[in-house]
């Protein structure tokens, strides 16, 4: 009975004394001795320094067996002024209830995660209103924003996933910026948003970005990624060696829903993608610069706004449209697609608009699917223009017009008008 006493005295005195607290169970089944994870417990406040609550949970970790949590209550918003730094080992989850906050530009980033473990956001806030970086993942430690957690910056970057780690949002988790990244993918990590709300708000401002360094993935399984702000950019892609992998939710841009440059693509086989204002010329729900290939096989590409063009494809990169994919700009004057320079392969889906595809001095090649004009259904100057299947249809004018000087190769598909001209 004394041995018993001191085994239930034990836990008591190391959950005051703020240390942790296992639990551990015994088997009757054979002798068999089954031993749970262990919940260990941090409570945070504004007395205590920051390299105070960095070592009380670093030992937490360093002591944690794999498959144990690391759970961070309580507050500090005043008097954060240095960076806080976690290496995570293996197995170990550290979940952050707290709410930790700064408004002091004094370090690069608020918090520097190391290591392979699991940081979790889960019900509490992490955010600075000023600097450079709200959280930095530089090893392999895997960042999970979940419900009621959320991760912001004002004008920097709330997430920066710089190593070999990955992001992941969930339902009712949010990553915000004003006018920064919500969320910077610049290592050869991952970032999978599942759920939840990624966003940028400000001018400016980019939801997911992956710069030309990068050689990650981004995917989008569900939720919405918005930006907001005038130029706004849901996604941005540099980087010919990242994907950007859509296949459902929500990617709304002001601007642009999906922007590439460089070589950077995108591959989108579900959602829906839209571009809500018209700013400049070169407003589309997806933008593509420079030579990457944007390749659209499932959901839903609009222009919601007069005067914008669903996609640009400018720099000399390849837009390929195919199974049951919807691309639409019936609010707009000009095309679904315009097309300059560059290369557009339609072997299935529909593009409708005013003009399905327009453009000059580049290659339009109709193999299926449906190309939907009101007035034009492919506006060509300069252009190399094959149909080969697939159905080319206007409303009121010419199913093929061309300017200027191109060359128009029909040899199988329907190229057909209501009340105007074929050719």
């Amino acid at each position: 009975m004394k041995r018993l006493s001191k085994l239930l005295i034990l836990p008591v005195l190391m959950l005051v004394c703020g240390i942790a607290f296992a639990t551990a169970g015994v088997s009757g089944n054979g002798g068999i001795r089954t031993v749970f994870a262990a919940n260990h417990n941090v409570v945070i406040s504004d007395t205590d320094a920051v390299y105070t609550i960095e070592n009380n949970i670093q030992n937490l970790i360093d002591t944690a067996a794999s498959g144990d949590t690391v759970t961070v209550d309580g507050s500090k918003t005043t008097g954060v002024t240095t960076t806080l730094s976690l290496d995570i080992k293996t197995g170990v989850t550290v979940r952050w209830r707290a709410d930790y906050s700064t408004s002091s530009s004094a370090m690069e980033s608020l918090i520097v995660l190391s290591g392979s473990g699991t940081f979790e956001v889960l019900g509490g806030t992490i955010s600075r209103t000023s600097g450079v970086c709200t959280i930095h993942n530089s090893g392999a430690s895997t960042v999970k924003v979940k419900t009621d957690g959320t991760v912001s910056a004002t004008n920097g970057t709330a997430i920066s996933n710089s190593g070999t780690g990955t992001v992941e949002v969930y339902p009712d988790g949010t990553v915000s910026t004003a006018s920064g990244y919500a969320i910077e993918n610049l290592g050869s990590g991952t970032v999978n948003i599942h759920e939840g709300v990624v966003k940028a708000t400000g001018t400016n401002g980019i939801a997911i970005y992956s710069p030309d360094i990068s050689a990650g993935e981004i995917n989008v399984y569900d939720g919405l990624v918005t930006a907001t702000g005038t130029n706004g950019r849901a996604i941005r892609n540099s980087s010919g060696a990242s994907s950007v992998n859509v296949y459902g939710g929500d990617v709304i841009g002001y601007s642009n829903a999906i922007y590439t440059t460089d070589t950077g693509g995108a591959n989108v086989e579900g959602g829906n993608i839209e571009c809500t204002q018209h700013n400049n010329a070169y407003d589309a729900a997806i933008w593509n610069s420079g030579t990457g290939t944007i390749d659209i096989s499932g959901g839903f590409v609009e222009s919601l706004n007069g005067h914008i063009t669903a996609i640009y494809n400018l720099g000399g990169g390849t837009i390929n449209v195919s199974g049951d994919a919807e691309i639409s700009a019936t609010n707009s004057s000009v095309a679904a697609i315009r097309n300059d320079g560059s290369i557009v392969n339609v072997s299935g889906g529909s593009l409708i608009g005013a003009c399905a595809i327009s453009g000059a001095s580049g290659t339009v090649n109709v193999s299926g699917g449906s190309l939907i004009g009101e007035e034009i259904a492919i506006f060509s100057a300069h252009n190399t223009v094959n149909v080969s299947g697939g159905i080319v249809s206007s409303t009121i004018g010419y199913a093929i017009y061309d300017l200027e000087s191109s060359i128009i190769n029909v040899s199988g598909g329907q190229v057909i008008t209501e009340t105007g001209t074929a050719i």
